[in-house]
């Protein structure tokens, strides 16, 4: 068996028993990682994606990465910060007689404590890094929910 062979039994296994152990951004380069395998020449990867879903190994990885609920869903995704400062004044301006959500209030908290740590970091390359915590995502999700509930 060929060493690709082994990566996709490997990556497929571990998708039909623990699709938790990935975060979707992670399922998603696996996706993207042997759909690039067959895909044909001049072929965009969306569409070699697509087809590869549509093979038995192709729809456990995807069924892992629908199932996976951490991360988010595509690696490389994080805020930049003119973005996260976009996010702060949504957030400031989403009930400006309740103040800040408990959600954004934590994501604050976890960016000043960045910024303490390193006092040459922005406010905003503070708030882009707290973003990217695990305890950030978890915040900046709750905030989302609290504001627009989703």
């Amino acid at each position: 068996m060929s060493h690709e062979a082994d990566q996709l039994e490997a990556a497929v296994a571990l998708a039909k028993a623990a699709p938790e152990a990935k975060t979707k951004a992670e399922w998603y380069d696996e996706l993207r990682k042997h759909a690039n395998r067959i895909r044909q020449p001049g072929q965009r990867i969306e569409s070699a994606v697509t087809a590869f879903i549509k093979d038995v190994d192709g729809q456990a990885i995807f069924e892992a990465y629908n199932k996976a609920s951490h991360g988010p869903s595509v690696a490389g995704r994080e805020l930049t910060p003119s973005q996260a400062r976009a996010f702060l004044k949504a957030g400031a301006e989403s009930d400006p007689g309740r103040g800040d959500a408990e959600g954004l209030a934590k994501l604050k908290q976890i960016a000043a404590e960045l910024k303490a740590r390193d006092p040459k970091l922005t406010d905003a390359t503070a708030m882009v890094y707290a973003l990217r915590t695990p305890d950030g995502m978890k915040a900046a999700a709750a905030d989302r929910k609290a504001r627009i509930g989703i």
